[in-house]
């Protein structure tokens, strides 16, 4: 177990400083300063809140059981009272009010968490929680108490948090762990139509469980078309789980937005995109950690390009879908992927035009029969310009199977290279099929594989490639030929007439040069 030491001080209203030092476990386990100095702020909240439990009385502040007594009590302006819970105990909804009076009626909103109005008050005053850093979901009654059949449905509750983080100046949504076995419920999307960023703890202690959501509803809805220009912000360090078609986290028309530590499992998709301003995503360490029937990431009509997927784990029916009639997308990076036990695709690519994409050192693992499928099916339809660099592929599903297949019924695939890989156990390594040519295949080494490709079509040039026993290729379409010259006086002529054309004199020019160059030795 890690731990840390916090220092942290607290002055109170008298202006006494408190000062402790507290043993903080569970850091982040990240190379990004930026989590860590999250998760600093997050453990000195509670330190904070500590110590004003301890300090509350000597402070003089007035302590008060729960937001339904708040909610009871006038506001006086400037005047500070200590709230220690939220609903019950222990809840983590403490805090610190201060009273605020003499404005408009409706100036102030009660939204349960950060803002309190008195019972029967026209908005004019109100108790404002005192707060930096992120918005705590538990200062709204967000409880991880689910256990399958009973708890808390915390769907307005995340809602609340959002807004707050949203319409105020921090744009951080923090969501703690979740009790030990449990998770947080939420009955329906929670919305997203500004820029924040929702953290948690990590992967399997944050984790939030969608119930009964209707179809094409996912837990996190990002929606950009509500505000143009929809950039930065992400999720982070959690687990989510009981998405349907919509998957756990729909984005429409984001950009410039980061997800990372991010498990999802029972569910039907995993992180839909959609949306004609998709730019500039960053995937990281995201994982499919059990149960997805669909697709891990789908990208159904996007216009857009920058993509990266960095450390990521897909084992969905389908690993990546990227479809539709209205997809235009460029700039694809998958980095030290895996795709495992895809029973239909690891990748799917069927869309207007993809270009640009690089698979970097990816392992296709337990791969289905096709294990990567880029079939553009309708004229006029493009896969253009994908490298695949240093990446594995294997299966156990025998005769007929097929580590890539290129070409679609209609469409064509075009520029297509494949360097360093290894491919074992399949039938076919890759397989051209429909309109798939220009594919240049080098240095790729097969194990217990029949085929490098099925046929050598138009501008398909394979090099420098091996198996067990032997080494395959060179093979090129149409076929490499050496045309054959017989030289003339190679020994004895060193002169030639320059203005020549014939076949003889340029021979014997040809034949000098090789003579000479035998002579030093540069060739043999």
């Amino acid at each position: 177990m890690a731990l840390v030491i916090l220092r942290c001080e607290v002055r109170d209203r008298r202006g006494t400083v408190s000062e402790k030092k507290y043993t903080a476990t569970h850091p982040p386990i990240t190379d990004r300063v930026g989590d860590l100095q999250e998760w600093i702020a997050r453990e000195c909240q509670e330190i904070e809140a500590a110590l004003k439990d301890e300090n509350v009385l000597r402070a003089g502040l007035r302590a008060v059981a729960g937001v339904s007594a708040l909610r009871g009590i006038r506001p006086e302006n400037d005047v500070l009272v200590y709230l220690s819970y939220h609903t019950t105990a222990g809840d983590g909804g403490h805090g610190v009010f201060r009273g605020v009076t003499g404005a408009s009626a409706g100036t102030y909103t009660d939204d349960n968490g950060i803002t309190i109005v008195p019972t029967g008050g026209d908005g004019s005053s109100a108790w404002i929680r005192q707060f930096s850093g992120a918005v705590n979901v538990k200062w709204f009654g967000a409880k991880g108490d689910y256990d399958g059949s009973s708890g808390t449905d915390n769907t307005s509750l995340f809602q609340s948090a959002v807004n707050a983080a949203q319409n105020g100046t921090t744009g951080v949504v923090y969501i703690p762990r979740s009790d030990p076995s449990k998770t947080y419920k939420v009955t329906d999307s929670v919305s997203i139509t500004k820029p924040i960023r929702i953290v948690g703890d990590g992967i399997n202690l944050t984790t939030i469980q969608g119930v009964g959501l209707a179809t094409g509803k996912p837990i996190f809805d990002f929606d950009g078309t509500v505000n143009p220009n929809f950039e930065f912000g992400g999720i982070g360090r959690m687990t989510l789980m009981g998405g349907n078609t919509a998957g756990v986290i729909k984005l429409n028309n984001v950009s410039q937005f980061s997800f990372d530590d991010i498990g999802y499992r029972n569910t039907t998709n995993g992180i839909y995109l959609t949306g004609n301003r998709v730019f500039s995503l960053k995937f990281e360490r995201v994982k499919a950690i059990t149960t997805v029937t669909g697709t891990d990431i789908k990208f159904d009509n996007v216009n857009g390009g920058q993509f990266s997927f960095r450390s990521c784990s897909f084992s969905g029916d389908t690993g990546v879908s990227i479809a539709g009639a209205s997809t235009y997308v460029n700039g694809i990076l998958f980095d030290n992927c895996n795709f495992e036990s895809n029973a239909t695709n690891a990748v799917y690519f069927n869309a207007a035009l993809i270009s640009s994409v690089t698979f970097n050192c990816c392992r296709i693992e337990k791969g289905p029969l096709v294990g990567m499928n880029f079939v553009p099916s309708t004229s006029g339809w493009y896969v253009r310009g994908v490298a695949f660099v240093g990446c594995f592929w294997e299966t156990d599903t025998g005769v007929g199977s097929r580590g890539i297949s290129l070409g679609g019924s209609s469409g064509n695939v075009r520029g297509i290279t494949f360097i360093g890989n290894y491919c074992q156990d399949y039938d076919t390594f890759i397989y051209l099929n429909g309109d798939g040519e220009s594919v240049l295949i080098s240095s790729n080494r097969l194990t217990n594989v029949n085929n490098i490709v099925n046929v050598v079509r138009t501008g398909v040039l394979i090099v420098n490639n091996e198996d067990e026993t032997s080494k395959v290729g060179p093979q090129w379409n149409p076929p490499l030929t050496t045309p054959s010259y017989t030289t003339t006086n190679v020994v004895t002529d060193r002169t030639y007439d320059a203005d020549a054309t014939t076949v003889d004199e340029l021979a014997d020019v040809l034949g000098t040069l090789i003579a000479d160059l035998k002579s030093v030795g540069i060739i043999s």
